[in-house]
């Protein structure tokens, strides 16, 4: 009986934890990184992308919003594209300017899912 138990007990308890480190890596929280608006560029962190390369940018959530890029050969929006706001106070003149930004240089902001 304890030679069919206890490997059966090993791999549930392997299956757990392999489900919850693939949690953690996909789910892990947002690094601070500073975002820079340039002239022809959107710059986060050490990553920069030109404004034709982004085909929309999508702001997740209301009262503490996500916003990532969505480049326009790819589905899925990249991780190191992805900005949280730290600073509540500096909120709405940021989303004032990323929105000007982008009427500018004809990228659609839109409300809606960040997908992995």
């Amino acid at each position: 009986m304890f030679l069919i138990v206890f490997p059966l007990f090993i791999l549930f308890l392997l299956a757990y934890l392999i489900y919850f480190l693939t949690y953690f890596i996909r789910y892990k929280p947002y690094k601070p990184v500073e975002f820079q608006l340039s002239a022809d560029a959107y710059c986060v962190g050490k990553h920069s992308v030109i404004a034709s390369d982004i085909d929309s940018i999508i702001i997740s959530g209301y009262f503490n919003p996500s916003i990532g890029l969505q480049l326009t050969k790819k589905k899925k929006t990249p991780l190191y594209l992805r900005i949280k706001f730290q600073d509540q106070k500096q909120e709405d003149q940021i989303m004032k300017e990323i929105k000007e930004w982008a009427a500018l240089h004809q990228v659609q902001v839109k409300k809606g899912t960040l997908r992995y």
